[in-house]
């Protein structure tokens, strides 16, 4: 690659090395802070995301480091099989803003993921795209600048849990437990069948899709089964949803990271139970808020459920894509038509 290595005077462009993590974090949460307003990343959450089994940050990552050693700006990109829809994490310490390392490490991400298209099935659309907070206009500029157009918003909502939420209200013949060992796959194929008519889902087969997407759940700071809940109709897994007691970003925040349910299923109140049960499981628990994340546009309608059960919007994220090669798109878009 063409790109690498270079320096901007006194800074050297590198792959990072695991005794960097420290200095990348601390790089990210004065990036976040500038950005958000708060860190988005602990050293132990990063970590986390760093040791992906499909992330290598020799090949995958870069970091902008000063004479003196400190890091000032990193690269992350994420190319998961089949390699069609891939992101990349541009961040900059604020100190270091309007020097030019945004947009050579965005241009990077570019290069990196163009040398690796054959890694694509053929004749298949491949893009890269990146988000930021709705209100970080300097980063859409960047975007625009280098050929990114908007796509997608995705919304944060939370509620507060002042006074017990609502009882769930089961259909007829529903059965609730969390998660017991042995049941993963059970659990990952009923987030497959849900996810399918989410925007951007792209199918790949279990066998490789399903370790790597075990390793990063329970691998997940605060990563709790009791907090999993799996709603059966008889033999049949109808629904779930996927909580943490905490949120890294949102410290005392109860998060929902994933909540389905499969489409014989839906219609029929089941998605708002599940919410009351979360809820009523923060409650408990003392978790005075709780939150989540949903597509703007959600095909399933889920930003209406979320809005009926008393959540409110307090951050939008929006996405940009750039097409890196064109053909056939292996991404869901609408619910009536799957790639397939």
């Amino acid at each position: 690659m063409n790109l690498d290595p270079i320096s901007f005077d006194s800074f050297v462009i590198r792959p990072p090395t695991r005794t960097d993590l420290p200095g990348i974090v601390e790089m990210l949460g004065a990036a976040a802070t500038a950005t958000y307003g708060q860190p988005e990343f602990t050293l132990e959450a990063y970590t986390t995301e760093w040791e992906a089994p499909s992330f290598d940050p020799r090949r995958d990552s870069r970091v902008v480091v000063t004479a003196a050693g400190q890091i000032v700006a990193s690269v992350d990109l994420i190319s998961n099989p089949p390699h069609v829809r891939n992101f990349f994490y541009v961040s900059v310490h604020p100190a270091y803003n309007g020097l030019g390392l945004g947009s050579y490490l965005t241009q990077w991400a570019e290069t990196c993921m163009r040398e690796r298209l054959d890694e694509a099935p053929a004749g298949a659309r491949v893009s890269l795209l990146a988000n930021s907070i709705s209100t970080h206009q300097a980063a859409f500029v960047l975007l625009g600048e280098h050929g990114y157009h908007y796509v997608r918003s995705y919304y944060n909502m939370q509620i507060e849990l002042t006074s017990p939420p609502p009882s769930p209200v089961w259909p007829l013949g529903i059965l609730v437990q969390p998660l017991q060992p042995g049941e993963e796959a059970v659990l990952y194929q009923a987030d497959e069948d849900a996810f399918q008519d989410h925007w951007g889902h792209v199918a790949i087969s279990s066998e490789a899709k399903f370790p790597s997407w075990w390793q990063a759940l329970q691998s997940t700071p605060h990563y709790d089964p009791s907090l999993i809940c799996l709603v059966r109709d008889e033999s049949q897994l109808a629904g779930f949803a996927i909580c943490f007691p905490e949120n890294n970003e949102f410290p005392g925040m109860g998060w929902i990271e994933r909540l389905g349910v499969r489409r014989a299923w839906r219609q029929q109140g089941l998605g708002l139970a599940l919410l009351h049960h979360c809820f009523g499981e923060f409650y408990r628990r003392g978790i005075t808020k709780a939150g989540l994340g949903v597509d703007a546009a959600s095909l399933t309608g889920a930003t209406k459920l979320y809005a009926k059960a008393g959540m409110h919007i307090f951050r939008q994220i929006d996405v940009y894509e750039k097409e890196l090669r064109p053909g056939r798109d292996l991404t869901t878009q609408m619910i009536e038509s799957h790639p397939g």
